[in-house]
Parts: C-alpha cells; sequence; structure tokens
C-alpha cells in the first residue's frame, strides 16, 4: 500500500498497486504525510501516516462508520442523509466502501457532511490525522498435499475454516474470512507449517465419496467443520444433529444449509461492531420465533437448531439468489480447485461429462449451429456418445451466476481454470508491474475491415478514478504480436481472426500453445472460435479472459466487443459483463469467460457494480429496478447503501435491492451519479448519456 501526497492537488492518494486501484482523500491544503507506526490505529493495516488539516473530504457518501476509542459506534453514514456534528472526543474513521479498507483517526469534535457523491469531515481548527490502509487481496496461507483417498481430501476440508478470523456470527462479512489453503496431489498427505492449527466447532458425517465430499465444500469452511466418514450425510454441533439427505437430496440441502445459516448470521451480526439498520432483517425479523439479539453470542451449537428450526419458506421474502454455482466433474484432479470454490462460497453441483448428461440437443444448441458454424471444428454430434466440445448446462439457472469444471465449454456460463483461478490467488506482491496503479491496456486490430472496434479506447478514460496506459497496433507481425503476449500487461484486446492455425499476423499465424509464457493478466480475444487460443493463454499465465465459441460476425464482434469493454471498464466481473449481455444481446452467448472469470479490470466507483432496470412510466413517474453485482472488492455479505432510496438503511449484496419510483429530476439526478448500463425494452443504454425525456421515448 501506498499513501503519499498528490504532486499536482491538495490531499492524499492511498494506491494498492497489486489490485490496481485508487483512493483520494482531499484537503483543503497541501499537505505533507510522514509515516507512523501502524500501531497508532486500532484497526489492522499495512502503512498509516500523519498529516494536519482542517477537513477532509473523501469521494463516497456511503458506507462510513465513526467510532470511539473504546469501540462504540457513535455514527455511521445511514443515519442521517446530511450529516452530523460529533462532540469532542477521540474517533476512528471506518471508510469501507473504498476499494482497500481506509481507517483515520481524530481528536476533537467532528463535523460531517454528505451529498450524493462525497462526504466532508471537518473539525474546528487544524488536527493531527493518522490516517491507515490494508489491501482487500488476501493470499493463501499455504498448501495441503493429498492423495487420492478419500480420507485425505476430508482431512484437508478439515483445515479450511482455519481461514477464518472469527467463528461468530461475523463470519458472514467477507473481510473476516480468509483464503483457505491450497490443494495439491502427492504421494502422502501433508500440511505446510504455514497453515495456522484451529480447533473445529462443528462436524460433517459425510460418505467418504468425492460426489458427497465436493458439494460440502463451502459449507465445511464457513462452519468450520471437521469432516468425517460416516454412511449418513448429517451436520453435527455437540447433541445437535441435522441430517443432509433430505428430501430434495443431498446437494440441495447443503445448498439450502449454508444460505440459510448464511443469511440468519448476517440478520444476528447487526447486534455486532457494526450496528446498522439492515433491510432484511426489517422483512424477517417479525416472522421469526427466535431471538436474534440473543443468538449473537450463543455458541454455534445453540445457533445451528435455532437457525435451522426456522422454516426456509420463512426467509424467502428477503433471501436472495445465491451468486455462483458450480457445476464441476467429480475427478481426482478437481480437488485442487475446493480451495478456490470455498473462498467464493460457491454452490458446488458434481456433473456428468456433457455426453452423459445430454439425451438431445437443447433449444439454445440448436440455434447455436443453425447460425452458421457447422463448418467450424467443433463437433456437432451432441445426441451421439461422442463427447462434445461445446455444451448447454442442463437446467434453468437458480443462482446469479453459474461456472463448469470440467471438459468442453458450456455456452452462456463461465468455464473455471485451475491454471487462471490460482495465477489469481497467488499473485506475487513484488512484481514488476506492482510499482503503479496504472492499469496497462494493448490493444491489437489486425484487420483493417474491424478498425471500428479499435475505437474503443475512448471507453476506459470515462471516469477519474482508474488511470489507464492504453496503446494500439494495427497489423501486427507475429514478432511484435508475441512482444505483446509476454511482456507484462493488464488487459490484452485482440480484433482480427483465429483459425486452428492460431491469431492471424501480417505474416501468417502465431499459435499461443507454443509459448512458455503469457504476460498479460487478462484478455479479450474478439475474433471466430477463439476459446482454444484463450485456454492457451491461460494455460501459460493469464488470469482470465473472454473468448468466442463460434464465428461471429465483423457487425457482432464490435456491437459486444464495445459493450464489454464499456461493462470492463466501469468494475463489472468478466462473468457479470457477459451475463448482462446475454439478456440484451441475442449473440451474447457465443463467448464466454475463462480461468477466474471473477476477474475485474478495474475498480468500481461505487465498489459495486449497478444494473438499473426501467421497467414503466406512468403519470411522468418512472419505475425502477436496481440489481446490484459484486466486483473483486466486494463479496457475499457485504452490505452497502443504495442511492436509489432516501431510507437510510442498508442492503445485503447481491441480487436486486428494490423496485424504486422517481421523478424526471430524481432519475436524472441518479444517473448522474456514477456510470452504469440500463436495460430498457430489451436494450443497453448508459445512464450518462440518458435524459428522462429519452428514457419515456424508448419505453
Amino acid at each position: 500500500m501506498i499513501l503519499e501526497a498528490f504532486s499536482d492537488s491538495k490531499g492524499i492518494e492511498i494506491t494498492d498497486p497489486v489490485e490496481k486501484t485508487r483512493f483520494p482523500i482531499r484537503t483543503p491544503t497541501r499537505v505533507s504525510p510522514a509515516d507512523v507506526a501502524v500501531d497508532d490505529l486500532d484497526f489492522p493495516v499495512e502503512t498509516a501516516v500523519e498529516i494536519r488539516t482542517s477537513a477532509i473530504e473523501i469521494p463516497l457518501s456511503r458506507g462510513i462508520f465513526v467510532r470511539d476509542f473504546d469501540g462504540r459506534l457513535r455514527f455511521e453514514s445511514g443515519e442521517n442523509s446530511d450529516g452530523a456534528r460529533l462532540p469532542s472526543d477521540d474517533y476512528v474513521v471506518e471508510i469501507s466502501n473504498a476499494p482497500m479498507k481506509v481507517y483515520f483517526s481524530v481528536s476533537g469534535s467532528v463535523s460531517f457532511e454528505r451529498n450524493h457523491s462525497e462526504s466532508t469531515f471537518s473539525f474546528e481548527r487544524e488536527r493531527r490525522i493518522v490516517i491507515g490502509a490494508r489491501s482487500q487481496f488476501q493470499k493463501p496461507p499455504g498448501t495441503i498435499t493429498v492423495t487420492d483417498d478419500a480420507d485425505d481430501i476430508m482431512r484437508a476440508m478439515s483445515v479450511f475454516g482455519s481461514a477464518l478470523k472469527t467463528t461468530s456470527p461475523e463470519r458472514s462479512y467477507p473481510t473476516l474470512r480468509g483464503h483457505p489453503p491450497l490443494i495439491e496431489r502427492g504421494e502422502e498427505f501433508h500440511v505446510s507449517s504455514s497453515i495456522p492449527s484451529s480447533a473445529t466447532e462443528t462436524t460433517l458425517v459425510l460418505p467418504p465419496e468425492r460426489e458427497y465430499l465436493y458439494p460440502a465444500t463451502s459449507l465445511a469452511y464457513y462452519l468450520n467443520s471437521s469432516v468425517v466418514p460416516g454412511k449418513q450425510p448429517r451436520l453435527v454441533a455437540d447433541s445437535f444433529e441435522y441430517e443432509l439427505d433430505g428430501d430434495d437430496g443431498y446437494e440441495a440441502t447443503v445448498e439450502r444449509v449454508l444460505r440459510q445459516v448464511f443469511f440468519l448470521d448476517c440478520l444476528t451480526r447487526t447486534n455486532g461492531f457494526y450496528s446498522v439498520q439492515l433491510h432484511e432483517r426489517e422483512v424477517v425479523e417479525p416472522r421469526l420465533d427466535i431471538d436474534l439479539d440473543a443468538l449473537f453470542d450463543a455458541p454455534v451449537a445453540e445457533r445451528l437448531p435455532a437457525y435451522l428450526g426456522v422454516p426456509f419458506e420463512t426467509l424467502e421474502p428477503a433471501i436472495s439468489p445465491w451468486h455462483l454455482a458450480v457445476d464441476m466433474v467429480p475427478s481426482e484432479h478437481n480437488v485442487e480447485y475446493l480451495p478456490f470454490l470455498a473462498n467464493k462460497l460457491a454452490f458446488v453441483r458434481t456433473a456428468r461429462l456433457p455426453s452423459e448428461a445430454t439425451e438431445k440437443s437443447p433449444e439454445l444448441m440448436h440455434e447455436f449451429y443453425r447460425a452458421g458454424v457447422t463448418d467450424s471444428p467443433i463437433s456437432t454430434d451432441i445426441e451421439s456418445k461422442t463427447r462434445p466440445e461445446i455444451f448447454e448446462l442442463k437446467g434453468e439457472p437458480d443462482t446469479i451466476e453459474r461456472a463448469w469444471v470440467g471438459p468442453g465449454y458450456p455456452l452462456r456460463w463461465s468455464k473455471l481454470t485451475y491454471d487462471g483461478l490460482h495465477a489469481e490467488a497467488t499473485r506475487n506482491k513484488t512484481t514488476e508491474n506492482a510499482s503503479t496503479p496504472t492499469i496497462d491496456v494493448t490493444i491489437v486490430c489486425n484487420d483493417t475491415a474491424m478498425q471500428d472496434e479499435s475505437d474503443v479506447v475512448r471507453y476506459y478514460d470515462l471516469r477519474e478514478l482508474p488511470r489507464f496506459d492504453i496503446s494500439v497496433h494495427h497489423r501486427t507481425t507475429k514478432a511484435e504480436l508475441e512482444k505483446h503476449l509476454t511482456e507484462q500487461s493488464d488487459f490484452f484486446h485482440y480484433i482480427g481472426h483465429i483459425s486452428d492455425d492460431g491469431i492471424q499476423c501480417e505474416d501468417g499465424y502465431l499459435d499461443a500453445r507454443g509459448f512458455s509464457e503469457v504476460n498479460a493478466t487478462t484478455f479479450l480475444l474478439n475474433a471466430c472460435n477463439s476459446y482454444r487460443q484463450g485456454t492457451a493463454l491461460i494455460e501459460r499465465g493469464s488470469t482470465a479472459g473472454i473468448a468466442t465459441l463460434s464465428k461471429v460476425s465483423n457487425t457482432t464482434a464490435t456491437d459486444i466487443g464495445r459493450s464489454l469493454v464499456q461493462l470492463l471498464s466501469i468494475g463489472f466481473q468478466l462473468q457479470t459483463a457477459l451475463t448482462v449481455l446475454n439478456r440484451v444481446k441475442l449473440t451474447g452467448y457465443r463467448y464466454i469467460a475463462l480461468g477466474d472469470s471473477s476477474k475485474t479490470l478495474c475498480q468500481s466507483e461505487s465498489i459495486v457494480t449497478p444494473v438499473i432496470r426501467v421497467k414503466d412510466v406512468d403519470s411522468g413517474i418512472f419505475k425502477i429496478e436496481v440489481d446490484i453485482h459484486p466486483t473483486r472488492n466486494t463479496h457475499r455479505g457485504t452490505i452497502l447503501e443504495t442511492a436509489a432510496e432516501n431510507a437510510s438503511r442498508y442492503h445485503l449484496l447481491a441480487g436486486k435491492v428494490g423496485t424504486f419510483e422517481f421523478t424526471p429530476d430524481r432519475l436524472e439526478e441518479y444517473f448522474a451519479m456514477e456510470r452504469s448500463p440500463v436495460e430498457i425494452d430489451g436494450e443497453l443504454y448508459w445512464s450518462d448519456e440518458l435524459s428522462a425525456e429519452e428514457v419515456t421515448e424508448l419505453l
């Protein structure tokens, strides 16, 4: 973390060069930050400085908590829509909606004012302010070596909970959940000495088969469970036992238990460090026969029977869809995915290979091949016993995102790869490009007929905080293209043609499968049938990317390419960007996210990424829905205020936060706060380009 004075303005800038994020703190006069000990703040920070100033301004109006030095919450930004004045005391201010954790301490009286875009702290005179920050990036603490024996898998899963920073209901806050240790296959079981040992709280009794073990991954992690063999799957906490082979089947029961326990932890934790007005608790608590206040300090053996005694239907009015389900072939080598999926709190569903799972071509597959890709190298014999390379996962999605781990490539959903997940989780903080928060983008256009797409460069610099360094290259040679891919960059955007021979250049084709190393962190290969080259990039060093599964026309590629860049440049995750496009672009399903599909290119303006859906206008009143999607700095359990409502309360991430009614003036004010995608009648628009009058015409 770097905290330094602005060279050309007043205040300091906090930068996380690994995460490529920035956060400005403005002051009325120039300041000279001096390093101080990190323990000058009572919160964990990596770096701290002191300055002297009479005021601090930050570019956020929400997610601010003020405590005294005894830890008591004295003010939070949801309490008053305009501001407050706090009497003279010693305070620590937490800024939670920043791309890194930021705190500052001050002594004296404090005045707080805010509008929709910024907050200002004023002091009665110039004061000593200590500012500290820590990165939200968390590396796995070590590695567990396992054999292919089921007993070793259970022993490894029993260590996952050691990454939790608390076992109270506040474990539902993402910052209090560390990354579980990695798993690698070897000759004998071994736990590296860097992994802390801790006592487990609960026990999962499971049949020693991967079909039972893999789906319990996130539950074992979240409940800090030891996993032991037994015939009947069940959850045990002291004398409490809960059968996991319910009426809906084992996997569905495990998922429901995780959703229910996690959700009720989120409600119960409001009695703890963040005592806020939570929308979901307001909705559900009147329906409950349990005392959430009393359960906050209760041991897990008392919380679990109380939680699981609540009928799930009681919670449904407020509980949002789960964020991620991963269909995974339960093979021996896929055990290495488990720590990453636990860290994401993903539902893990065991899956058969596509040829076994598909008896006939789903409707989307028929449309996919009718559209003129049957002359591609992709197998179209998906009704035979020949395994299809491209397929549609069965069933309607019941989670916000869905991913696949196994052979082949799914339509509409992402394909997670170990190489991409491992590269993201183990990034080295001392890498060369970690010295600057600048985001390096390389655009290569190797087809003169596609020049229109290379104008996407203008979509990167539409906001203040992300800092981009963009280079554009046309008609590159193989040597030049190889240099672009092997040199360090954050995003590689290719526009042109790809065949079985590789990526087209001026002097032939360059095959990424022949590379020994790739240093483009993320990529977009906007060319026909680019998924094999995309997979090769990830196998050789890239973390994540977007590729195509079929032929795409120039018009389609340009349209999708521009839309993707606009979504990625405002902080959307790769897969979330594709999910948005799949709803509004008929050809969006031809693209796939590879690697770690939760990767983002840059920070968002408000640490989350809203999608605004205008549903109707009646008598000049607009009815809109707002969906909130997570980013790399926000995960399940994050709380947020939404600028769409005037009420001073918080919501749980993610999903639909509500339906709101706006006057024309209020709609334009909301649209101006942050550049966001707007869906109107099945088409995609951008909030900063729309007036209320234009919205009315589009409906």
